[in-house]
């Protein structure tokens, strides 16, 4: 069985790793090809910190650091992104319109703007981390997760096998492929309740890369508590819920190890937030 291991590390350089054993189908032995690209190099990886609900956060904090962020693309852009109060947590609606701003000015992965095109790479990178942002703050209370991307990952489209692997449901540690396009995935936008979604903007996964995400809930879960709901909210957006393209769900391509201790991970996790490499096991 081909497994691998992420290595996290606290701020004295103290290491955790976390193996984890790849499932057994055509699309996981492709995202581990994928994978094995950047195996054991360190500074492949792109973001390093993206950990939600390890421990408590302090919302005030978090909100006027995302204000600066705000200020900063303002100023370097010409646009005029609202600041977010930091009294309270944002709604919803107030993230999604937050990133309107964000899905105007960068376009496709492939068809970019042109003024996200033409600008300094300094600029295009207060986007992104807006991006990143605006998700976080989205996730403030839910399950806890981690998110590993990679610098500039190689993306390769789905074929029809890879889009039978959406799945609605998920165990503690299990490893899904990330969203790695611009847009917003149909299961996401229905979750953060985006009834002002364009469907420009409503992009069912059509790519894959290395980039993963790990979910540790408690238990067994579905994304969804009523499926006919959310089938019925993507048919008035345009999406077939009975096509496989359409993407409804995640794509699982490993899961924790076995020989993992479920009860003391998290607690480790939560003092061990820096993804440091990942290393692949079995060839």
């Amino acid at each position: 069985m081909k497994k691998f291991q992420l290595i996290l590390s606290n701020e004295h350089g103290a290491e955790f790793p976390i193996l984890f054993e790849l499932l057994e189908t055509v699309t996981a032995m492709k995202w581990y090809e994928l994978l094995k690209e950047y195996s054991h190099q360190a500074y492949s990886i792109r973001e390093r910190q993206r950990f939600h609900h390890f421990c408590s956060l302090d919302a005030k904090k978090e909100l006027e650091a995302y204000n600066r962020l705000v200020d900063r693309i303002n100023k370097a852009s010409h646009v005029q992104i609202p600041f977010l109060e930091t009294v309270r947590l944002p709604t919803l609606e107030e993230l999604n319109f937050q990133h309107r701003f964000f899905e105007e000015f960068r376009g496709s992965v492939f068809h970019p703007h042109k003024d996200f095109s033409e600008t300094n790479h300094e600029v295009r990178k207060l986007w992104e981390d807006l991006n990143v942002w605006i998700h976080k703050l989205e996730d403030f209370q839910g399950t806890p997760r981690i998110v590993v991307t990679f610098q500039e990952a190689t993306k390769i489209p789905l074929e029809l096998e890879d889009f039978k692997q959406f799945k609605l449901e998920e165990s503690f540690g299990d490893v899904f492929v990330n969203y790695c396009q611009v847009g917003k995935h149909p299961l996401e936008a229905y979750l953060a309740d985006d009834d002002l979604i364009t469907s420009e903007v409503l992009r069912p996964l059509e790519f894959m890369s290395a980039d993963f995400r790990v979910r540790f809930c408690s238990g067994s879960h579905s994304f969804v508590d009523d499926r006919r709901k959310l089938n019925q909210w993507l048919v008035e957006r345009g999406v077939d819920p009975n096509n496989p393209r359409s993407a409804v769900g995640w794509i699982q391509v490993a899961r924790l190890s076995a020989t993992q201790d479920q009860s003391k991970l998290v607690d480790e996790i939560s003092r061990h937030q820096r993804v440091q490499r990942v290393e692949i096991i079995g060839g």
